[in-house]
């Protein structure tokens, strides 16, 4: 696989290694006009430029879930179809299919032009580079002009992270900076594949197997697989977890586990955002999801209406993560795992406030229907995973003793009169039910069989948990029926410890909060998390069901 340049933090991270010797950039004029009256650029990281592809540049809002309120800003740029962007402080610096770059400055209109030069330009959210085949060019962010040249030697590779760029050159990887080059350590006889995080740089060296993180300039060893080419290699901003693609092989590391999928489409670069793992499906113009911490169980993809040609270009901005189509009219916004449908090519909102804060509406798994004036295909209802026959869960209700205190249950509706379907029948009168395989001996992966009776309403989320020892521990979100693969960390699934599982749902913001707080503290090994009772905003709305381990 050819592996691409996948830009930074802050707007591009990159993904995997950049390939060099691209056309020149070629100097543009008169691109840019047009645009919002008094359009106020924002930092906010609920907003994004995005490439439109109908000779507009756009900033989308993540925070408004469909129409025309989704664009806050918007500038005419011919050709735009195509364009990478690379967001940098007061503006975007776009770079063009056929090579072009140029600095447009949000607040007044005005576009600056590159010179002409060698190679791709880099962003790491305050200066920009010039990264041609040999050495370094530092660009004024401002002016494009060159500011400073480091001779590193021939360069095979880079990746940046918010204030820098790491370069891989002659058998060494080095930080560049505002306060110069720094050699961080020798690399080996094959270059390695470099993606970067929220504060350093991940890599993978396919001559060992070994994934090493250098935060600052302190390089440490994450984990080690088996050794071999890669054709892509990912880190997530926290360097707690990688994907490496070997063909239509995906290998996840994570929380000290290997995971390993064999893909049925030919996936383009991952990405990596908390417990999900993004792989664009160029042919059938969509990007898979896949969880994690659910064995890499899939999750509905998401659709960008561009069989046969889809082209993402990967954007994060603080916990955002943006997908943009750079040909199409389709982008996904992902905030915390849930993901937003952006349809680029709907009229700007004729105001020139800044958008919300992000905590003002928060983002759904449930994309919003498609705006009218798109003619993307609407994205095929989610299909569920496959189901293995539920036995009835009545006598596998815990008897032996009870969770701790809950909070109290909203009302169920009265059974059916006789000779209509009760809607909660199958779920033994509760709104979902669960079923533990081999309950006597789950192992420390239980598959948990999931039925839903009433599905999740408004904000509510349905998590699967797990209650041991006194403890509370959130184990997996789910999002329909169907069977789900799920992990005891940390050592709890020791052979004959007992435990309860049951489904919640978290009925109010700091509920949900709390049971994603609850999964990543566990998979990070932090005992202080207050998990002896379940938070106030979370309801139990199933059998529970025990088991030993």
């Amino acid at each position: 696989m050819t592996m691409r340049r996948y830009g930074e933090y802050r707007g591009r991270i990159a993904y995997g290694v950049a390939l060099l010797g691209v056309p020149a950039l070629v100097a543009a004029a008169g691109l840019w006009s047009g645009g919002l009256r008094a359009a106020t650029p924002s930092s906010d990281p609920a907003t994004m430029w995005l490439a439109a592809a109908n000779g507009r540049l756009v900033r989308a809002n993540a925070l408004v879930a469909e129409g025309p309120a989704q664009i806050v800003d918007s500038l005419s740029f011919p050709a735009a179809d195509g364009m990478r962007l690379l967001p940098v402080p007061g503006g975007v610096v776009v770079s063009a299919a056929d090579g072009t770059v140029t600095r447009l400055n949000a607040r007044d209109r005005v576009a600056v032009t590159a010179p002409a030069g060698d190679g791709v330009v880099a962003a790491d959210g305050e200066r920009l580079y010039r990264v041609p085949a040999n050495d370094l060019v530092v660009l004024d962010a401002g002016t494009l002009a060159p500011a400073a040249t480091h001779r590193l030697g021939r360069v095979t590779g880079w990746a940046t992270a918010p204030g820098a760029l790491f370069v891989a050159a002659d058998g060494d990887l080095t930080r560049v900076d505002a306060t110069g080059a720094t050699r961080v350590r020798g690399l080996g006889a094959t270059a390695p594949l470099l993606a970067g995080t929220s504060d350093g740089v991940a890599g993978f060296n396919s001559d060992n197997g070994e994934i090493f993180l250098v935060r600052g300039t302190e390089p440490t060893v994450a984990a080690t697989i088996s050794s071999g080419p890669a054709d892509a290699f990912a880190a997530a901003p926290d360097g707690r977890g990688f994907a490496l693609l070997r063909g239509r092989e995906l290998i996840v590391v994570s929380g000290g586990d290997q995971f390993r999928q064999v893909l049925t489409f030919d996936p383009g670069p991952p990405a990596v955002d908390g417990d999900l793992v993004h792989l664009p499906d160029p042919a059938a113009g969509t990007v898979h999801r896949f969880v994690i911490g659910g064995g890499l169980r899939e999750e509905k993809p998401l659709e960008f209406g561009a069989p046969g040609r889809l082209d993402v270009d990967v954007h994060r901005s603080g916990s955002f993560l943006w997908l943009d189509d750079v040909g199409g009219r389709i982008a996904w916004a992902v905030h915390d795992g849930q993901a937003r449908r952006i349809v680029k090519s709907a009229a700007p909102a004729a105001t020139s406030n800044p958008p919300p804060s992000p905590s003002v509406t928060p983002l759904r798994s449930s994309p919003p229907p498609p705006s009218p004036t798109s003619t993307t295909t609407p994205p095929p209802a989610a299909s569920e995973p496959a189901r293995s026959p539920r036995p009835s869960t009545t006598g596998s209700r815990s008897t032996s003793r009870s969770p701790s205190p809950s909070p109290s249950r909203s009302p169920k509706p009265s059974p059916s009169p006789s000779g209509t379907e009760d809607p909660l029948e199958d779920c033994d009168g509760e709104l979902t039910a669960l079923f533990v395989d081999d309950q006597d001996s789950t192992g420390k992966r239980p598959r948990i069989t999931v039925t839903i009776c009433e599905e999740a309403s408004g904000t509510d989320e349905y998590w699967i948990v797990s209650h041991s020892q006194d403890d509370w521990f959130a184990k997996t979100e789910i999002d329909g029926a169907g069977t789900y693969p799920v992990r005891l960390l940390n050592g709890s699934g020791e052979p004959g410890e007992p435990r309860d599982f049951a489904i919640v749902a978290g009925r109010t913001q700091g509920g949900r909060d709390w049971l994603r707080d609850n999964l990543t503290a566990d998979k990070n090994g932090e005992n202080g998390f207050p998990r002896h009772a379940l938070h106030d905003g979370v309801e139990i709305i199933s059998n529970t069901f025990s088991t030993t381990s």
